[in-house]
This record gives C-alpha cells, structure tokens and sequence, in this order.
C-alpha cells in the first residue's frame, strides 16, 4: 500500500478497519528482533525472521506533507484476515482513518489467484 497526500503538513495513518469483523493490520518500519530484548532474548534465541516481518512495527504510518514539494509515498502492507472466506467477486471493504485528513473508504474486489 502506497499512501501519498496533497495536503501541506504531514498526516498520519490511526487506524485501518475493515467491514464484518476482519482484522486488519498494516505494517512499515520493520524492525530487527536484536533491537527487542525481550524476543532477542528468550531463552537465548532469535526470532525467526517471518515473526518480525509479519508482526512488528513502529507506530502509526507517517505521511509526508508538501511544504518543500512532492514528497515520495509513505509505503506499509495492508494485511486482511476475514472472518469468514469471501468468493471471488465479494468486495472487501477497509475504512482507513488519518489524523488530520479524516477517513478514507477502499472498496477492494476479492480474486483467488
């Protein structure tokens, strides 16, 4: 997911909620598990690296603001695990909530490759 804004100050990314339940995450700024003692740590293992990719994260999205021009998209992944399989066809529907700019309604087709 790519989120870019036309707005003069940046934004920020809240919160992302999808219709009927799903549960929906969005991850960026992924983080190493040497930089968590407490995963680093345990029992002297490091997490496997599908943990921290899928897992941890840093805080809301920021998105950069115009002031001093275009700026480059902020960039995350938008995952969603309904709760129920949609068919081919079912359109999923994620509301995406900014700080300052309000909230966004995505209207996505569902396709199973």
């Amino acid at each position: 997911m790519q989120v870019t804004t036309s707005g003069q100050p940046s934004d920020q990314l809240d919160a992302a909620i999808a219709a009927g339940g799903a549960l929906v995450a969005v991850y960026h700024q992924q983080v190493s598990a040497a930089a968590i003692p407490d995963l680093a740590s345990c029992g002297g293992e490091v997490a496997p690296p599908d943990a921290v990719d899928r897992w941890l994260h840093y805080g809301p999205l920021l998105v950069p603001g115009r002031s001093g021009g275009p700026s480059p998209p902020a960039v995350a992944t938008l995952t969603v695990q309904p709760v129920t399989p949609l068919p081919d066809g079912a359109t999923l529907v994620i509301t995406l909530y900014f700080a300052h700019a309000g909230s966004v309604t995505l209207h996505l087709p569902v396709s199973h490759a």
